[in-house]
């Protein structure tokens, strides 16, 4: 939601709901001073409709709402300070983590997330998130809109001078990289529902320019979880299948549909993937989770289309990352 600082939500019988200011980044990472985010938690019943007002507070109502602090992981640079955002500071880069009341979540000082932390337990599962590319091969059948030809294993995509800025607040709190094909967020929401359990991730891929042709990228999270070569994913958000990794297959072999989720885990932890569109994915390795984000191909790949895949638009991806432990005497998970 965008409206001006001076307002209040409430819900619909009138009561005031706790809310979040947050900043929005212009594009050269710089607070707008003309657009702001409202962040507040909703409680609707299921299958239900609940409506909210954002209005502006009349002159004799206090400002109930938190505004978020921003720190940007740079020393190099001052940065506008713009109402009602006070607390805006630049920082060398260091490793930090955000939390809320189930989990904590650790990130490198790159901003990519390391590992999770699970508050109640005083647990921690590896994490780490990273960015892959894949080209096409150089002779034959090559990658098209149809089929999947790698090159090769998947290379580490860098995030080269991606700027770094961590938002904090009561109602969410995040990390925003910006580099020059990705603008990538992980969140935490501070809700006590299901939605507080898990690290919320997107992802706005623009493979738009032509020096990224055959470039097909995608985002792995490697864990500590002692999987083996056995992964799951979803049959159209109707079941789990067990799938197996079989050294014998090229790359794409090993590639499935992943409709709404894919998932690792060991006899003690589970670590889920929730997808809010349909991608592909993997498991090229033990506990590791792979999903392929998106494709730019310059020639067809002979099945019909009789084109690449050049008309790529800035997507955005939407995520979330769930790590679940098993509890004593419960099923074995194997």
């Amino acid at each position: 939601l965008k409206a001006v600082i001076s307002g209040g939500v409430e819900e619909e019988e009138g009561s005031p709901v706790a809310f979040q200011i947050s900043p929005v980044f212009a594009e050269r990472g710089e607070i707008s001073n003309s657009e702001y985010e409202i962040s507040f938690l909703a409680d609707v019943a299921p299958l239900a409709l609940q409506t909210y007002f954002i209005r502006q507070l009349r002159e004799d109502e206090d400002f109930e709402g938190e505004v978020a602090s921003v720190e940007y992981f740079d020393t190099g640079k001052q940065h506008y300070k713009v109402e009602p955002f006070e607390s805006v500071k630049s920082s060398p880069p260091k490793s930090f983590t955000l939390s809320n009341s189930y989990i904590q979540a650790r990130f490198t000082k790159d901003g990519l997330l390391e590992s999770i932390k699970s508050l109640d337990t005083e647990e921690v599962t590896e994490v780490k998130l990273n960015f892959y590319y894949y080209g096409t091969r150089r002779s034959g059948d090559k990658s098209g809109a149809y089929l999947f030809l790698p090159d090769g294993e998947g290379r580490a995509a860098k995030l080269r001078n991606a700027a770094v800025k961590v938002v904090r607040g009561q109602v969410k709190s995040y990390v925003e990289l910006t580099s020059q094909w990705n603008v990538h967020r992980a969140f935490i929401i501070g809700s006590t529902g299901v939605e507080g359990a898990a690290v919320h991730i997107e992802n706005d891929i623009d493979l738009t320019a032509r020096d990224m042709d055959n470039t097909e990228i995608s985002m792995r999270i490697q864990s500590n979880v002692n999987s083996g070569d056995i992964f799951y994913t979803d049959l159209n958000g109707f079941q789990m299948i067990r799938r197996k990794r079989l050294k014998k297959l090229p790359i794409q072999g090993n590639w499935y549909p992943i409709p709404t989720m894919m998932y690792v885990q060991d006899s003690a932890t589970r670590v889920s993937l929730l997808s809010q569109q349909p991608l592909g994915g993997s498991s090229s390795a033990s506990g590791q989770l792979e999903v392929m984000l998106d494709r730019r191909l310059a020639q067809d790949d002979n099945r019909g289309l009789f084109q690449g895949v050049q008309d790529n638009h800035v997507t955005r991806h939407r995520f979330q990352l769930l790590v679940e432990k098993s509890v004593p005497g419960c099923g074995g998970g194997g």
